[in-house]
């Protein structure tokens, strides 16, 4: 069990947990639970649990359990919401240079743009990885789909070829289970490394659901 410490102690920048959750517009709860799945998969160190203080729905001021990341440990937090919503690693970047700038000495341009590189870098990278291990998956969900005639959302528009943004492609998703719902058909579930499972659903209802879309 993690000793619970004042987060005064901390010196220099850090991030909590409640912050990425606050800036992935996930409970709190869920970044944590996949924050330790994450380092207990050996790809992140499991930062150290301290009580901090933060407002609550109602407006008051009380404290709670939450993972501390420190800049030491910046490139953790990359993994960390790489896999829990990719779209907003940009944001992350910049929260970290607004906690960087309030500690550090006033930086020139070229030391600003430098550590703008090496963050995006940061997260290129992550991702990937992140890609390369989804491509394996994928491989796995595609040999699957062969025999049991299923398909996750993200196999079929590769398997066809199809390009969409994320918000785009969960929205097909919602169209397909509801229309293998109404159909009375299976939906499946796949193991996946960024989400624990995803499902899969029947050929035809895909094919329904993406030509309707266009």
């Amino acid at each position: 069990m993690h000793q619970l410490v004042p987060i005064l102690s901390v010196q220099g920048p850090s991030m909590s947990s409640r912050d990425i959750a606050a800036l992935v517009e996930v409970r709190h709860d869920k970044v944590m639970e996949r924050i330790e799945r994450i380092a207990k998969k050996g790809v992140i160190v499991l930062p150290q649990i301290w009580e901090v203080p933060f407002v609550d729905a109602s407006g008051r001021r009380r404290k709670a359990r939450a993972y501390i990341f420190t800049a030491e440990s910046k490139r953790d937090t990359f993994v960390v919401v790489a896999q829990l919503s990719p779209e907003v690693t940009g944001r992350l970047v910049d929260r970290w240079q607004e906690l960087e700038q309030q500690q550090a000495r006033p930086r020139s341009p070229a030391e600003i743009l430098i550590a703008q590189g090496e963050a995006m870098l940061a997260v290129e990278r992550e991702q990937t990885d992140q890609a390369e291990r989804i491509a394996r998956l994928e491989q796995r969900v595609d040999w699957m789909g062969s025999d049991t005639g299923y398909r996750t959302i993200t196999a079929y528009m590769k398997q066809n070829g199809i390009r969409l943004p994320i918000s785009e492609s969960r929205q097909r998703g919602i169209a397909a289970a509801k229309l293998a719902r109404e159909r009375g058909e299976r939906i499946g579930n796949i193991p996946d490394e960024r989400f624990g499972s995803v499902n899969s659903y029947p050929i035809d209802v895909l094919d329904e659901v993406f030509s309707l879309a266009g």
